[in-house]
């Protein structure tokens, strides 16, 4: 790559008279790219159409040393040349030999040049060595800096390439996690939907539960209700069965029941009380036509007591012969026949009492009784 720093380097050293490998070396020297240095000796070459003259100060220099300076040995052998050649120009001038007007001297003069010039081209004196010295010095220092320039611009470069790259990647990224979050929310909400549709479902499968849980409690409380019914049925068949048993029990001797003459049962009947004849018997017609007759109607506790509730509806309870139509009544309307004969008494008494004046005492409850006992 062509820089301009080192157009303008490799410029101002051609300028000064420097050769081109020596400022190759150089800048190769220091990490300039060979290539890089001979594209720009090229880019210089073509714009600069005319070949680059070397210093005239330096080239005065080299002259003026190699002019002054010659070494000891330089001079011998310039010496043994000379006589070399002076004998062999003595004997060519004998001969004749065209020299010209060139006098041997000349001749030696240039041979001794000529043979020295070797030995002094690669000799230099201390002057030029101090100048060459600091002139290098010089090119290392404008290098080293141009190097640090180009560092520099190179690492600026690279740094702007890195945030570029840098920039690029964190775009990259920012595009793929935007990609994720849109992949993520379009699988939230197609899982949304399912869920909505499943709770839907759901919320429809609850809604016919609880229809069928209330038509379960309704046809409960239908059932419930039925078996109230049908305890009460079964309660009122139970009753009539056992009616129609006590009342089957006078009529004939139940099925499984002792055949014996004396044996005995307690039995409760219902019907409506009568007296067929005014010394007679009492009679008590069953819900069932079933004629029962009242065994001990001369008890005077027992005639007394169903004496009042002759027409109407009784319920007697009492032993009796099983088969027999007799009954031995000891309850009447679930009292007893002792306790109802003393009501009995006491409000026929107090019905057949004489009026009396105010503040007098009544006679005693009990003499009435015993009278009315008497009497009867």
């Amino acid at each position: 790559m062509i820089q301009d720093q080192l157009v303008e380097y490799i410029n101002s050293q051609l300028k000064l008279g420097v050769s081109r490998d020596a400022i190759k070396s150089a800048l190769v020297g220091v990490g300039w790219q060979a290539v890089d240095v001979d594209d720009t000796f090229k880019k210089i070459d073509g714009t600069n159409s005319s070949p680059v003259q070397q210093n005239p100060v330096a080239q005065a220099k080299v002259v003026s040393s190699v002019g002054s300076e010659v070494q000891p040995s330089q001079k011998t052998v310039s010496t043994q040349s000379s006589s070399a050649v002076q004998s062999g120009v003595t004997t060519q001038s004998e001969k004749g030999s065209s020299f010209g007007s060139f006098s041997p001297s000349d001749i030696i003069g240039s041979a001794k040049a000529s043979s020295v010039k070797p030995f002094i081209v690669n000799d230099t004196s201390a002057g030029s060595s101090d100048s060459k010295k600091s002139f290098f010095d010089k090119d290392a220092a404008s290098i080293a800096a141009n190097k640090t320039t180009s560092e520099k611009s190179i690492n600026s470069a690279s740094g702007y390439v890195v945030k570029n790259k840098t920039g690029k990647i964190s775009a990259l990224i920012e595009g793929f996690i935007i990609v994720l979050l849109l992949i993520f929310s379009g699988y939230l909400f197609f899982q949304n939907q399912s869920l909505s549709s499943k709770i839907n479902g759901v919320g429809g499968q609850s809604s016919d539960l609880s229809s069928q849980v209330q038509n379960l409690n309704s046809q409960l409380q239908g059932l419930t209700s039925s078996n109230a019914q049908l305890t009460n049925q079964v309660a009122s068949l139970t009753a009539e069965n056992t009616e129609l048993q006590n009342e089957l029990s006078f009529v004939a001797i139940p099925v499984g029941s002792s055949t014996s003459a004396t044996a005995t049962t307690t039995v409760s009947v219902s019907g409506l009380l009568t007296r067929p004849t005014k010394t007679g018997a009492y009679l008590i017609t069953t819900n069932y036509g079933v004629k029962v007759y009242v065994q001990n109607y001369k008890d005077k506790n027992v005639n007394l007591s169903l004496s009042e509730l002759l027409g109407s509806n009784v319920n007697v309870s009492g032993s009796h012969i099983l088969g027999s139509a007799m009954l031995e009544v000891s309850t009447i309307n679930g009292t007893s026949i002792n306790a109802v004969a003393s009501s009995t008494v006491v409000s026929s008494s107090a019905s057949n009492a004489p009026m009396m004046p105010a503040g007098t005492i009544p006679p005693a409850t009990t003499n009435t009784a015993t009278s009315s006992y008497q009497i009867q």
